[in-house]
């Protein structure tokens, strides 16, 4: 991002801000992402939780400039990908949500019994935990992407105020010391 000639300066120093504190949040260090870079700005999307993500991710590239730039953030690194392969690498799912539960790729249940409860302040979304659930940041960051989206599909904008696994409150991750606003900027709902 430091070296693209397609932002200003004005626009990676933004960046650095928004996308490393939604990177944080999410504890990417198990997650796969699409990261973009245009002439408009950068669009961080999480990939392989939700179908809604790619869906997300087509739409924004249908509206982006012929110059933006596409990169593929794994556990292992980046690599610049062609428009053409984001759609089959957003398409790799880790997490399928079948009915009320979360299964992994191994076809394991880390989650069931998905609960969203709207009230005028936003949204609860409870978990039961599966017997796969292993509380890694993985399956947390997991977790947290499918509650936005799952929330979103019951009522348009609303707002996640709090995750729950059981009793346990999972709303923001452990290691997360950053500020909430700018999370909430980057998110389809804040969480």
């Amino acid at each position: 991002m430091n070296s693209s000639n397609l932002l200003s300066t004005g626009q990676k120093a933004q960046a650095l801000v928004t996308d490393v504190e939604h990177a944080r949040f999410f504890e990417s260090a198990g997650s796969r992402a699409i990261y973009c870079i245009g002439q408009h700005g950068t669009y961080l999307q999480f990939v392989g939780a939700h179908p809604k993500q790619a869906a997300d991710l087509a739409s924004y590239l249908a509206k982006a400039d012929a110059d933006t730039r596409c990169f593929l953030i794994t556990s292992i690194g980046y690599e610049a990908i062609k428009r053409d392969q984001v759609e089959i690498a957003a398409g790799q799912r880790t997490y399928h949500v079948v009915g009320n539960n979360v299964i992994d790729n191994t076809g394991e249940c880390i989650a069931s019994g998905i609960s969203i409860t709207v009230d005028p302040s936003g949204a609860m979304v409870a978990f039961e935990a599966g017997q796969a659930f292993s509380a890694t940041p993985s399956n947390l960051s997991a977790l947290r992407q499918i509650a936005l989206y799952e929330a979103q599909s019951i009522s348009l904008g609303c707002e996640v105020h709090t995750m729950k696994i059981g009793l346990s409150n999972v709303t923001v991750p452990k290691s997360y010391r950053g500020p909430l606003k700018s999370i909430g900027q980057q998110t389809i709902c804040r969480i």
